[in-house]
């Protein structure tokens, strides 16, 4: 009996070193595959739905662990009637399992979208759209400034690095063919398409409304052409007038290279020559239809209307009250041209528009305005 009980101890024993070489087994195996990519395997079921079989070029990112960057970049070789390349960001939403606070939306809840046509036969991707959408995901992970649909940003340049093309501003909407809130393991992704357009589009999408105006450019899929001239005509002009009277403008906030104000012994509110056509609009746009237009430069200076003209310093900056008849008088007289103005309707108070230079990447001026 003694040898039977020795017997079942060193079976006990084994049992029992079985046992745990198999959970070491089993977590070794776990540390090895990672986390599950429920996030990612989600992304690339969306656009399995559109695409089918069709295997995407993948440019991955390599960066340490922790660090707040795009995993990586996917492109769709799209065929057909308006041939382009489909990209799409990995990283902005959560892509493994979930970590954040917030159940309801997954990391930032976009991913970035961008269209760029293509000639049919052409097979490179080009390299600065990857860096394009790396550097706007960089500027969101460092500023936690999200995008959203109806947003515009002035890119102060070409939008593809050392190119001679006329888009120099992009705006963002949902996906052309994405344009839902979808429900990801991790909470809730909308795909965010970037459209290149020109400056003179920016002005119109800045004076009235993003979604209207970039609808009457007409662009298929919202495809970005690298090549094209403006599409705003007369006839668009119009209807952009006419939606500022009937709708005023969407945007309450601007962001300008130069906005200032000298106090010392007059007031003189200066200006960058690239921001006045903006502000012009938006004088009309916004304060005359009695709503607070807030720009944003070295500090924060807000217009809006009153029955007096009289500004407030604040510790965020200055509140301008303007009555009516100033606030038409300076959208009137303000243009992209260096110069001063001076105001019959506001005595005391004079603006000067200086030049803005556009600089490159490299700080190198390519642009002079005004």
């Amino acid at each position: 009996m003694p040898e039977i009980d020795k017997e079942s101890d060193i079976l006990k024993k084994n049992n029992v070193n079985t046992s745990e070489n198999e959970d070491r087994e089993e977590e070794a195996a776990e540390e090895e595959t990672g986390p599950e990519p429920l996030g990612w395997d989600f992304i690339d079921g969306v656009f399995k739905k559109i695409y089918k079989n069709t295997e995407p070029l993948h440019y991955g990112n390599i960066s340490p662990f922790g660090e707040k960057k795009l995993k990586g970049i996917s492109v769709y070789d799209v065929k057909g009637k308006n041939p382009h390349w489909h990209f799409v960001t990995y990283g902005l939403s959560e892509l493994y399992e979930k970590e954040s606070a917030n159940p309801e939306k997954s990391g930032y809840g976009i991913e970035l979208t961008f269209r760029l046509a293509k000639e049919e036969s052409e097979t490179e991707v080009p390299n600065w759209a990857i860096n394009f959408l790396n550097n706007l995901a960089n500027y969101i992970f460092k500023t936690g400034n999200v995008f959203n649909e109806g947003h515009y940003l002035n890119t102060n340049g070409p939008i593809a690095a050392n190119s001679n093309t006329n888009l120099k501003a992009v705006v963002f909407f949902k996906d052309a063919e994405l344009n839902k809130v979808y429900k990801s393991p991790n909470g809730s992704l909308k795909f965010l398409q970037i459209t290149g357009i020109t400056h003179d589009e920016l002005e119109a999408v800045i004076a009235w409304n993003t979604e209207k105006v970039t609808e009457l450019l007409g662009l298929p899929l919202n495809i970005t052409y690298l090549n094209r001239n403006s599409r705003i005509t007369e006839e668009i002009l119009e209807k952009v007038e006419l939606g500022i009277e009937t709708d005023g403008s969407s945007t309450r906030f601007l962001y300008v290279d130069k906005a200032e104000l000298e106090t010392e012994f007059r007031y003189i509110f200066r200006l960058g020559a690239l921001g006045a056509v903006s502000l012009s609009n938006l004088l009309r746009g916004v304060v005359l239809k009695s709503k607070v237009l807030t720009l944003y430069s070295k500090y924060k200076i807000t217009f809006q209307m009153s029955f007096e003209n009289r500004i407030e310093e604040k510790e965020y900056g200055y509140d301008i009250y303007f009555t009516k008849e100033t606030a038409v008088e300076i959208a009137d007289k303000i243009g992209p041209k260096a110069e001063m103005i001076i105001l019959e309707s506001f005595e005391g108070f004079d603006i000067i528009i200086e030049k803005s230079y556009i600089r490159d990447r490299y700080g190198k001026i390519v642009e002079v305005v005004g």
